[in-house]
């Protein structure tokens, strides 16, 4: 027989359940240096160790990668020989390419190219020299 006490009385367990803590950590990877933004626009970059000389037997336009913007910037064309540092394929072009080291308002008589593109290398970091490239064409040989 059970007693209205017995039906009263709930049961109560006195053993506690701890649940273990989650801390969450997410994976946050450190920001790419501009340099690093330029070389991810090179695929199979090889590099000249000396550089090669070349020569634009036309004029032949000079870009620099804004690794700011994610834009490549004509600076000015160039004729006549010039070194190439590495050789490699634009990533966004698909086109050949070589990487030309440039004295900025120095170099391949560019020297007086616009402020407002000196002012976009300067907020990149570049206030000497930059790499800049020039897209592979009939009209760059070897020398």
């Amino acid at each position: 027989m059970v007693t209205a006490e017995a039906i009263a009385t709930p049961a109560i367990s006195t053993t506690a359940t701890l649940t273990p803590a989650v801390i969450v950590v997410p994976l946050t990877q450190l920001p790419e240096t501009n340099q690093e933004r330029w070389r991810a626009q090179q695929q199979d970059r090889k590099v000249n160790d000396p550089p090669l000389v070349y020569i634009a037997k036309n004029p032949t336009m000079l870009w620099w990668y804004d690794p700011l913007t994610s834009q490549s910037v004509p600076i000015g064309m160039i004729s006549g020989p010039f070194p190439a540092q590495a050789e490699f394929t634009v990533h966004s072009a698909q086109q050949a390419a070589l990487e030309v080291p440039y004295v900025i308002n120095v170099d391949f008589g560019l020297t007086a190219i616009s402020e407002a593109v000196r002012e976009r290398m300067k907020a990149a970091g570049y206030s000497q020299s930059v790499e800049a490239y020039v897209l592979r064409t009939a009209d760059i040989q070897p020398q």
